[in-house]
């Protein structure tokens, strides 16, 4: 039994001037009159499975693309945020080349390279050289634990360049970290603590 003739009584009492149903689907399929039988073949069989339009069935096969494409990305992002990595340049002293390494967190270092004034250095002092105008000049420097950032709240200013122009910048000390800051009043008060 075709797809056709489940249709109900009122398609075969149509006057003579209407198309028939097999000219209504092979226009709406855009076939040429000699493809007819054939179209007519695909969409009963179509039909008969259960699928009602053709276009469902790529509409099924991409969205299924799509979510095993989402399905595989989830499944690979998961390790992929567990290990972040970063490139690093290495170098033989010849050739420079990129690689892939773990990023290891950041820990502030606790003492800097002081520099030792001449004629007062020990052993386990660091030998380098310092430049002066043309010249380069060895100096030794010594590790030196950093001081305790100042408690409390502290207003200066520095001079800073800024593209041409030098610009006077006001900012303050909170606890050692910087914070920008609206600048002073005539007394040397910060404005930023009103």
């Amino acid at each position: 039994m075709k797809a056709f003739d489940m249709l109900p009584p009122i398609f075969s009492a149509l006057p003579a001037g209407f198309p028939s149903v097999t000219q209504v689907m092979a226009r709406f399929l855009g076939l040429p009159r000699r493809g007819i039988g054939l179209a007519l073949y695909l969409v009963d069989k179509e039909v008969s499975c259960g699928i009602a339009v053709r276009k469902e069935v790529d509409m099924c096969r991409k969205l299924m693309g799509v979510l095993g494409v989402l399905a595989l990305l989830a499944a690979l992002a998961t390790p992929a945020v567990a290990q972040e990595k970063e490139y690093g340049w290495k170098t033989d002293g010849k050739r420079y080349w990129r690689t892939e390494e773990m990023v290891k967190p950041f820990v502030m270092p606790a003492t800097y390279l002081k520099e030792v004034a001449a004629g007062e250095e020990k052993a386990g002092d660091v030998q380098g050289f310092k430049y002066l105008g043309k010249r380069t000049e060895i100096v030794y420097f010594r590790e030196t634990p950093f001081a305790e950032a100042p408690k409390g709240h502290e207003c200066t200013w520095k001079m800073v360049y800024e593209k041409k122009a030098v610009n006077k910048l006001h900012f303050c000390l909170v606890n050692g970290a910087e914070k920008a800051c609206p600048g002073m009043n005539l007394a040397g008060e910060c404005l930023g603590m009103k």
